[in-house]
């Protein structure tokens, strides 16, 4: 990197957060370098919360900058951020009254032109959830009315059904579902909702669908730029599991549905995996507007995958341009385990999927991670009381790239060990980016395993119980696969520590970090090359 960069880059940062809290925060330090110099990930001022604490998460971000929400109040509070990374206002969100009932927060979508608050109400008289919606402009203010936006009828109690909501790619519509958040062996119906930025209704359907006597739930579902809704039956990791044992049955099938509003059109493709079980799946679309369908399967054991399927969707036409599986070759698996344990085994263990990212070519990007939590009971000798203790455990990550027809280009492990106890694992796992041509990848870590792994890339790990201690790395992926892994400094900015779990990338290119601890909290920008 030459001076004029470090220049431009200094001076943008100089902005980054530099002032503009309210007075429900205050200052704790004018530093804006990072401990450890780094061309790439910056840190920007830290500030101390108040006494209500901090619970914030990304909303996302459009031309007027980014947004976040802290929900440690009764009343969330909104914060709005310039692409420089500058807090430019924050607002306590007073939620409406609606004929007289408080109304409870359910989201904010962040549109091209506004943000919409959505709220919600339930009747007990009419038994009946109801969903509104509020615009609000760039200086965070309610602009009009709670409109009605949706409403459940026959519900039982507010925790029976969910809304939930989906923004379309070009951020200009967004999809409405609801549905009971129970699993059903029947064929409930679904319904759905298209609006527009400016709450404009585009379209609305009930769904009947036909699968009466199979288990039945909603995996995932998204929305394109016309109002086209599709959507993946299947359960949750979890619950799949769950369900295999408590039923004992291989019936239950995957299915992508499309629907077109347009020509009032529900289109079925099975992507069953025959004898195999789809052990995470994911949706989105190709830069030339095709929908890809990704994930990891399992053959035969629970909480194990064994290697991934890919199809790849022109939901115009409804052809179905390229599908397949492939299972891990052994040399991915010698690299999480002993030889004669790879001969034997052709699963890995207790592996999550977490990130899907779509190339240009049409291949994508896989990203699973090794995850579990164990309990331990142990008696007090005094009381005779039982503790219970629980460990997060966060541990190797598998990255595959697959190309357009989805076979695998290559595929590698990254080697790390994360260990916590009764803390949920706030400081573990990773955040990824991805710019179309690399992956990068930050997780803390023990300072010794980059020299460790250097020598031995199967060398036995460096474990740490105090994230105070450890630094962050960052790992690197080419096209080849090719990858370097290297140290951008403590994991302790100041009195926080570095969170990847609420990390969001921007765009391709820039991802926004964030650094918290008690009341503390930093935000950051890592700028890909």
């Amino acid at each position: 990197m030459n001076i004029l960069r470090y220049i431009l880059l200094f001076c943008s940062l100089v902005f980054f957060l530099g002032d503009g809290l309210s007075a429900s925060s205050s200052l704790a330090t004018d530093s804006l370098l990072p401990k450890e110099p780094s061309d790439t990930l910056f840190w920007g001022t830290q500030y101390e919360s108040d006494r209500g604490g901090r619970e914030a998460t990304f909303l996302g971000s459009n031309e007027w900058g980014f947004f976040i929400i802290n929900k440690a109040q009764r009343n969330p509070i909104l914060e709005r951020y310039d692409f420089n990374g500058q807090l430019m206002q924050e607002k306590e969100l007073e939620l409406p009254k609606i004929n007289n009932q408080e109304s409870e927060f359910e989201s904010i979508l962040v549109m091209d032109n506004s943000l919409i608050l959505f709220t919600s109400v339930f009747d007990k008289d009419k038994g009946e959830l109801i969903a509104y919606a509020n615009h609000i402009n760039q200086y965070l203010n309610f602009e009009d009315l709670p409109l009605e936006v949706d409403r459940i009828k026959n519900a039982r109690s507010r925790k029976s059904f969910d809304f939930e909501f989906k923004t379309a790619p070009a951020q200009q519509l967004f999809l409405i579902y609801h549905g009971s958040s129970e699993l059903k062996q029947s064929n409930d119906q679904l319904s759905f909702k298209v609006y527009t930025s400016n709450l404009d209704l585009a379209w609305t359907k009930t769904l009947q669908l036909p699968y009466e006597e199979e288990l039945f739930q909603i995996a995932d579902y998204t929305i394109d730029n016309e109002g086209k809704v599709f959507m993946i039956s299947g359960l949750g990791e979890l619950d799949e599991n769950n369900r295999r044992l408590e039923f004992g049955v291989r019936s239950a099938r995957y299915v992508l549905m499309s629907y077109n509003p347009f020509l009032n059109k529900l289109k079925e493709y099975d992507v069953s995996l025959k004898d195999k079980w789809i052990m995470g799946i994911s949706l989105d679309f190709t830069e030339d507007d095709k929908l890809v369908i990704a994930g990891f399967y399992s053959k035969d054991q629970f909480f194990t995958i064994g290697g991934s399927f890919y199809f790849r969707l022109d939901h115009q036409t409804g052809e179905m341009l390229a599908g397949g599986l492939q299972a891990f070759d052994d040399d991915l698996l010698k690299q999480f385990m002993s030889d004669r344990r790879a001969d034997r085994a052709s699963e890995l263990d207790r592996f999550q999927l977490k990130n899907m990212f779509v190339r240009p070519d049409g291949g994508a990007v896989l990203i699973a991670e090794q995850h579990y939590v164990n309990q331990r009971f142990m008696n007090d000798i005094n009381t005779g009381r039982q503790q219970i203790s629980y460990d997060y455990i966060y541990n190797d990550a598998v990255v595959m790239r697959l190309d357009s027809l989805g076979r695998t280009k290559w595929s590698s492990r990254i080697a790390k060990e994360q260990i916590s106890t009764n803390d949920g694992g706030p400081y573990s796992s990773f955040v990824a980016l991805d710019n179309g041509e690399d992956l990068s990848v930050f997780f803390n870590d023990h300072p010794d395993n980059i020299a460790l792994l250097e020598e031995h890339p199967q060398a036995r790990l460096k474990s740490f119980r105090s994230f105070g201690k450890s630094v962050i790395v960052a790992c690197r992926f080419n096209d080849l696969g090719q990858h370097t892994r290297k140290n951008l400094g403590s994991s302790k900015i100041e009195e926080a520590y570095f969170q990847p779990k609420s990390a969001q990338g921007l765009d391709s290119r820039r991802l926004l970090i964030y650094a918290a601890f008690r009341r503390y909290f930093n935000y950051g920008l890592f700028i890909a090359p």
